[in-house]
């Protein structure tokens, strides 16, 4: 049995990523807004971030802690 797709249509907003983060930035730093990710989130990312770009560099596996 085939089932059929649902169809709807989303608006889109087409606003600078940048700066609506660092609107929402503003926002947390007033205390008006949480934060999105956490700091341990943001903490990985930047890890795992400077490990592909070591193993970019070198060619090899980079182990993240």
């Amino acid at each position: 049995m085939v089932e059929a797709f649902e169809e709807s249509v989303v608006t889109l907003t087409r606003d600078d990523p940048l700066a609506r983060q660092m609107e929402h930035f503003g926002r947390v730093a007033r205390g008006e807004a949480e934060p999105i990710v956490s700091a341990r989130d943001g903490l990985q990312n930047l890890r795992i971030t400077g490990a592909i770009v070591a193993a970019a560099r070198t060619g090899t596996i980079v182990e993240t802690a």
